[in-house]
């Protein structure tokens, strides 16, 4: 049970580097601008370059801390909402300008974007309803600005993007768009969907065989697999991808690589060869019952080779007979 225990604290602590390596890629403009033209219709249209370059206003925030290069990135959203309402945290924030609209003052006016890495299967709770929930309060959060002597006309559109790492199988390699629409319930009405259109959410599934499905789900599954070779996964972004490879996306890259291998380095730091499988398998099964992933997510999270799964899968149902 101790092994367990001290393998499961290394991998809270491990799976902590893992969420802040996603955190720090997500909010990277490249990426940014990419996620924004692959799921919003406001920017299917405009080159990936030009959104990067003149539709993200400012530099986003993030829970995570910000890597070495990055010192005075300014911070322009709270990435904590608290007032009156309870504590949210929300991954990644910016504002970004949506093309083709108008805010007034000659400017397209700002959206408020949240994005989200997932990395439970099943939270214990829909994930949906969290989304909204997270859009509710970006919302709200304008009341005390933005929206100011009943000017709802100036309220911004909110979009809450989530990134499920590992989903259900059937929400593998999937982008889903939730958004308001009109129904009309009696006659036709007219109504200007500007007026209307200001709540999104994006939910983005990965998991396997997401690589090969292309666009912004092939992109995010190249860049967020923390098995893959970095050199390789440097090379995809670069060549199929378009993207330019930043010392700061090189960096988080190399790190996120080294993840899963410090977990399974962690597991047999005191362990004798000939045991290494019972040990692993006792890692494994703290991993379920402890934060209920499967074998195989554990088994990922570990790095431990593929062809190598069968069998301590095969040792941990025997065992647990």
């Amino acid at each position: 049970m101790e092994v367990s225990t001290n393998v499961a604290r290394a991998m809270v602590a491990a799976q902590g580097d893992y969420d802040a390596h996603c955190k720090r890629l997500l909010a990277d403009r490249q990426v940014i601008a990419r996620v924004l033209a692959g799921t919003l219709d406001e920017y299917s249209e405009v080159p990936v370059e030009v959104v990067e370059r003149d539709l993200i206003d400012g530099e986003p925030t993030i829970d995570a801390p910000m890597g070495r290069d990055d010192p005075g990135r300014p911070l322009l959203l709270e990435s904590e909402d608290s007032v009156g309402e309870g504590l949210v945290r929300f991954d990644v924030r910016v504002r970004v300008r949506a093309p083709g609209t108008d805010d007034g003052s000659g400017m397209p006016r700002l959206l408020e974007l949240d994005l989200e890495p997932q990395g439970r299967t099943r939270p214990g709770y829909p994930l949906l309803c969290r989304a909204l929930y997270y859009c509710g309060r970006m919302i709200s959060q304008q009341g005390g600005g933005v929206v100011a002597h009943s000017d709802y006309g100036r309220l911004r559109k909110v979009v809450s993007v989530w990134v499920c790492l590992e989903p259900l199988e059937a929400n593998r390699a999937t982008v889903a768009a939730f958004e308001v629409r009109q129904r009309d319930l009696s006659g036709k009405g007219s109504y200007d969907r500007s007026d209307y259109d200001r709540l999104e959410v994006v939910v983005i599934g990965l998991g396997s065989g997401s690589r090969e499905a292309g666009g912004v789900v092939g992109m995010l599954a190249t860049l967020l697999d923390a098995d893959m070779e970095p050199e390789k996964k440097l090379a995809v972004l670069h060549d199929e991808y378009g993207m330019m490879v930043s010392q700061s996306i090189e960096r988080e890259v190399r790190d996120m690589g080294g993840v899963g291998q410090a977990i399974y380095d962690e597991a047999f730091e005191k362990g004798e060869d000939s045991g290494s499988l019972k040990r692993l398998v006792a890692c494994v099964r703290g991993a379920i019952t402890g934060f209920g992933a499967t074998a195989e997510e554990a088994l990922q999270k570990f790095g431990v080779p593929r062809d190598e799964w069968q069998a301590v899968i095969d040792l941990l149902q025997a065992t647990s007979k």
